[in-house]
């Protein structure tokens, strides 16, 4: 049933644009004769928001609910809307225990480094928590999607939290720990919630790297169970170089999808 609603929404939508087609490119002709019909679709789209992205749609509960300045009430207002409209965020369950994680650390971290920000949620949550309790930390915030990128960059200047402290990576996992290593930088939290089959890759490269600190880095991972990364969580529980404690919770914005999140500690 929802499948279906969703097409007809679709459908009336692209009639909606249609419709408006003859009336804009009439307006433009002037000035743009030689444009695609293809660009005056994308306009009225613009102008009409008529099919605009969940996470377009996410932004503007935000802004429009949101407390400026107020990170609690920016991640407060995204879980209402995701509530709603389940997307892939960490979600405000395991999103604890990641900051749990973080805050319990034995030293003060000074390098932090999320994969896969998708809209920023978990950015804002860090960056929040990081301010508090470890302002001279810096995060680093990647992500290779544009929109995702812009949506978090939105969200953390909503927050007041943009500043040298947050980097905001548009770049993939593999090349920001190339890059690190290359500063001479070692990671005190990696939280992995990207590409699944990237986990077990990205920790062994950072393992490889040498960007892991002896007896404190911590390695968080999400959604080991939903939607899986069972090649890491095997490789992980079996590793002696890691102590790991596995957090049995629920997939984000459910009651019912059983997800785990992995801590663990390097201890080599």
């Amino acid at each position: 049933m929802k499948a279906s609603m969703l097409v007809v929404s679709f459908v009336v939508a692209l009639i909606a644009i249609e419709s408006q087609v003859g009336f804009l490119k009439a307006t433009i002709a002037p000035f743009a004769r030689e444009w695609p019909h293809s660009s005056v679709l994308h306009l009225v789209n613009y102008f009409g928001m008529l099919a605009m992205p969940l996470q377009v749609r996410l932004l503007e509960h935000v802004l429009q609910n949101a407390k400026p300045g107020n990170a609690e009430d920016i991640v407060e207002k995204v879980d209402e809307f995701c509530w709603k409209n389940p997307t892939m965020n960490v979600g405000p369950v395991k999103g604890k225990i990641v900051d749990e994680a973080l805050a319990s650390m034995d030293s003060s971290p000074k390098v932090v480094v999320e994969f896969g920000s998708y809209m920023g949620y978990s950015t804002v949550r860090l960056a929040s928590l990081l301010r508090k309790t470890a302002p001279d930390a810096v995060l680093y915030s990647v992500d290779p999607n544009p929109l995702g990128h812009a949506i978090k960059t939105t969200l953390l200047e909503w927050a007041g939290l943009l500043g040298p402290n947050v980097k905001n990576e548009l770049a993939y996992s593999g090349d920001i720990l190339k890059k690190l290593a290359a500063e001479g930088k070692k990671i005190d939290f990696l939280f992995l919630d990207h590409v699944k089959e990237l986990y077990l890759e990205d920790a062994k490269v950072a393992e490889q790297l040498q960007l892991l600190k002896t007896g404190s880095s911590l390695v968080v991972a999400d959604n080991v169970i939903a939607p899986g990364a069972p090649e890491y969580r095997a490789w992980m529980m079996e590793n002696k170089q890691f102590d790991t404690k596995i957090h049995t919770t629920l997939l984000e914005y459910t009651h019912d999808t059983r997800d785990e999140v992995l801590v663990s500690k390097y201890l080599r």
